[in-house]
């Protein structure tokens, strides 16, 4: 970021639609569930359209040209079509630029035919997502057999799409093999995959999620991903051909101390493969800035975390709370970690937030201070917040102060106006303000929901 120059992303997401359907149509969209998204059925009577419309426009008045593009984005599904086990889904993306440096880019990352039932057996053909084996991506088939009442056996196989891309090719090629596990107090998928490359063996993975309730008090999840044939060992020890551990999240949540709430989490992150899509420039900029220590990192990137959060309610909505954390980016051997005292309120109508976070990023010493208020009604509601933060660059001792504002509103225009029941205004805005810079993002969303 230069120091006189002016950043702004408008985006608009428009048109979703949930009306009543004929009695073949349902949703047959994913749904979310931590650590990984699952997928799911909603009832009979229920069609999903979704339409997502969003321009982004950014400009900085030391260098010349400036970046606008549009991205459009359709999601719809359905099942029990023409009457049968028959379902489909659809996912697509695509961006058009309207200056001459973004490029065209067009994504589908779902578009397949189901047919069966998920009580008994399940294939599926087409782009689809193959969510208990890490979020795997395949053109080709899956089948999901019911082995019993709470666990499920699955097998894919086909043409892998790009890594970097997501375009269809014919140069990898995986299957593999897992199963999904679901109780009322656990849940737990994986399995292994396997991909080559030009008829050469690319990549071997085990993967595994499970989350488990094991009292009332006390409650832990996981996600880890294992690279079996990695190119360097674990931690980047020089171990050729070794296991790797790519991915690693674990969570232990203990409540057996009234008031106290703990919560315990360990982190493990290496980048095998970028985003495929934008970066957002304002929560980059903000990582820069010492902000926040998660987001996309550099290619071949290792770092580890450790957090630890404890929340102490005192009554009548008021909760103190306190949260630590170190973080560990092995590939540079460079450490970072935080401190936040923080104080919140939260009445039947709303909420209060104020804190101060002490940070030793990787490569700045930071203070910031912070106030978040939000309220919530039947008819509308709404959210804003500050952040003063003072950065110092440990390298050359470079200053960097800046002001994050945002704030959010909702209505339900249909709790007004009988004429327009169902019908939703969201409007959201964001930005940071440095001396001789200023960054704006602001996002709105019509919807009709019935």
């Amino acid at each position: 970021m230069s120091s006189a120059g002016v950043r702004i992303a408008i985006a608009a997401a428009v048109v979703i639609f949930r009306g009543a359907a004929p009695a073949w149509a349902a949703d047959a969209a994913p749904q979310v569930a931590a650590p990984q998204p699952e997928a799911g059925v909603a009832p009979d009577n229920q069609l999903r359209l979704q339409l997502d419309l969003a321009h982004t426009y950014a400009q900085d008045l030391d260098m010349p040209g400036y970046v606008s593009f549009s991205d459009l984005r359709f999601v719809g599904g359905g099942s029990r079509l023409l009457g049968a086990p028959l379902a489909l889904q659809a996912d697509a993306r695509l961006r058009l630029p309207s200056d001459t440096t973004t490029p065209r880019r067009q994504t589908v990352s779902e578009a397949y035919a189901a047919l069966g039932s998920a009580e008994s057996w399940r294939l599926s053909l087409g782009r689809q997502v193959v969510r208990p084996l890490g979020m795997v991506e395949v053109d080709g088939g899956e089948i999901d057999l019911k082995v019993s009442s709470q666990t499920t056996a699955l097998a894919f196989g086909g043409l892998l799409p790009h890594p970097f891309t997501g375009a269809v090719n014919t140069q990898f090629v995986g299957g593999g093999i897992g199963y999904d596990h679901r109780s009322e107090a656990s849940n737990h998928a994986g399995g292994a995959v396997l991909s080559f490359y030009r008829g050469t063996t690319d990549r071997a993975f085990l993967t595994q999620r499970s989350y488990a309730r094991l009292s009332q008090d006390l409650v832990v999840s996981g996600f880890a991903i294992v690279d079996l044939l990695a190119p360097r060992g674990l931690f980047d020890t020089g171990t050729k051909n070794g296991p790797d551990l790519t991915s690693f999240i674990g969570v232990v949540r203990y409540r057996g101390v009234a008031p106290v709430d703990s919560n315990l989490s360990v982190t493990h992150t290496h980048t095998v493969v970028p985003n495929r899509w934008w970066t957002d420039f304002l929560n980059e900029r903000r990582r820069q800035l010492g902000y926040v220590l998660d987001g996309a990192e550099p290619l071949g990137t290792r770092v580890t975390s450790m957090r630890f959060t404890n929340n102490v309610p005192v009554g009548a909505g008021l909760t103190p709370y306190v949260r630590v954390r170190y973080d560990r980016r092995h590939t540079a051997a460079a450490n970072a970690a935080q401190g936040v005292v923080g104080f919140k309120w939260a009445p039947r109508f709303g909420y209060a937030d104020l804190n101060y976070t002490h940070r030793r990023a990787f490569n700045d010493d930071v203070q910031m201070a912070a106030l978040g208020v939000g309220m919530d009604h039947q008819v509308w509601g709404g959210d804003a917040g500050a952040i003063l933060l003072r950065s110092v660059r440990r390298a050359g001792g470079q200053k960097v102060q800046s002001i994050d504002l945002r704030g959010g509103l909702w209505l339900a225009l249909g709790e007004l106006l009988e004429t327009l029941k169902g019908v939703h205004l969201l409007a959201e805005y964001d930005g940071v303000l440095e001396p001789g810079a200023v960054i704006h993002a602001g996002f709105v969303q019509l919807g009709y929901r019935r």
